[in-house]
């Protein structure tokens, strides 16, 4: 998550043991290609020894150039931790912005930071009623090609996707709900005035 926030994506293919990110590289490391001639998205399982959570890494390939990449992550990687963890290790002034966005089943949310990393969430587990949130992917605007970040595709589409906005004071059906009243205090405390509502 560190990555996407302070670079924007993983430009070095060193942290997946790849000395590039070509598309033949890919294949011969056991990336699994889909899409077509035009579109293609290459992505792997790595399992880290020691550790319940699984990450897919994808790559996405336009035109026969590299344009972006993002992460989907397997197991049950709690938000609000991760969140204290990266707020520790970042800089002060780099979360800028901070949106939450929900779906109506309230189970499924999307966190948008700096208006071009976004993270998919889900709600896991039961305890007394409760359940918390944790990461599902790691997407971003941020391309290879300055025409990949103009056009904003991840965070378009998380907004036209989700069918409301938690702000800093949930209201409402929002204010009912405890993961989102708990998610949105821990924005609150650890971002400050970056958490906003749309």
């Amino acid at each position: 998550m560190r990555i996407y926030i302070e670079e924007g994506l993983v430009t070095r293919p060193a942290l997946f043991g790849l000395p590039d990110f070509s598309s033949a590289t890919l294949i011969e490391h056991g990336f699994d290609c889909v899409g077509d001639s035009d579109d293609q998205l290459y992505e792997k399982p790595y399992r880290f020894a020691g550790c319940a959570i699984e990450l897919g890494f994808k790559v996405y390939v336009e035109n026969g150039a590299i344009d972006s990449n993002g992460v989907e992550l397997g197991g049950n990687m709690r938000l609000e931790t991760e969140l204290q963890r990266l707020a520790s290790l970042l800089a002060p002034d780099a979360v800028r912005s901070i949106e939450l966005l929900v779906f109506d089943n309230l189970r499924e949310a999307t966190l948008l930071i700096n208006d071009s990393v976004n993270l998919h969430l889900h709600r896991y587990g039961k305890k007394h009623g409760r359940s918390k949130f944790s990461i599902g992917a790691i997407s971003t605007d941020a391309g290879f090609r300055p025409a990949s970040e103009e056009r904003k595709v991840n965070t378009r589409f998380a907004r036209a996707m989700c069918d409301g906005t938690v702000g800093p004071q949930p209201r409402g059906k929002y204010a009912r709900n405890p993961a989102l009243c708990s998610l949105s205090a821990c924005l609150v405390r650890l971002f400050g005035s970056a958490f906003r509502a749309a």
